[in-house]
């Protein structure tokens, strides 16, 4: 069993019910299925009054033939509701008090964890990406880059297949448990390549579809 330490208690204990004194993102853990209706008692708690932003996971769903424009609907991952708010003790106890939520995210008990402006910034980029991400199970293999341009500038992780138009990224976020990921397929121009992996790539003529290149064929170079 694992005992913190006496410092550590101390520690703890000096920083618990003390929050940014500016608006910050964090992530409420709901039980599955109990996402939108949390975030709906959240919006209409706290919209204009503490809270500024509420965001479910949704990623953008390919349009059927008879729609114009893709629409949101399925979630990426269950058990998640970020919101970006001034957090005090009356919001962070309300919403731990709400049926179906679990916990908010953070190291214990009115101590909730700080996800960075720039990581929700890369991750809503990354929701309205097509194709749409996906959540896998981490593949412990790919060399590691960072998208250099674009919406999702800054993103990070391992490359895990190079295909005619797009990089795949297995991209780390801080809020996704080790053993998971997520893909992301991001296009050429926004990842740093090296020149034998563009030299490797099969572009498609209009009758032949390119065969999607493993990894370990060639070398990707991070970007600066």
């Amino acid at each position: 069993m694992f005992k913190l330490s006496k410092s550590d208690r101390e520690y703890y204990e000096r920083i618990r019910g003390h929050y940014p004194n500016r608006p910050s993102w964090y992530a409420t853990m709901t039980h599955c299925g109990k996402e939108r209706l949390v975030g709906r008692k959240m919006m209409e708690d706290f919209a204009g009054r503490g809270l500024g932003e509420i965001l479910l996971p949704e990623v953008l769903e390919q349009p059927r033939r008879d729609q114009v424009e893709p629409e949101a609907g399925k979630l990426l991952f269950t058990s998640h509701v970020f919101f970006n708010g001034l957090l005090d003790d009356e919001i962070y106890m309300k919403i731990c008090a709400y049926p179906g939520v679990y916990k908010i995210l953070g190291r214990t008990y009115r101590i909730p964890g700080v996800i960075s402006d720039e990581e929700m910034m890369i991750f809503k980029a990354v929701l309205n990406t097509s194709p749409p991400p996906r959540l896998v199970s981490r593949q412990h293999i790919g060399t590691q880059v960072c998208v250099t341009s674009g919406l999702m500038k800054g993103l990070r992780g391992q490359v895990i297949e190079v295909q005619s138009k797009f990089v795949k990224i297995q991209a780390d976020f801080s809020f996704v448990d080790r053993g998971s990921a997520i893909i992301v397929a991001v296009p050429h121009e926004l990842v740093c390549l090296g020149q034998e992996a563009r030299e490797s790539l099969v572009i498609p003529s209009n009758n032949h579809r390119a065969k999607p290149t493993p990894i370990g064929a060639h070398c990707i170079s991070p970007g600066a």
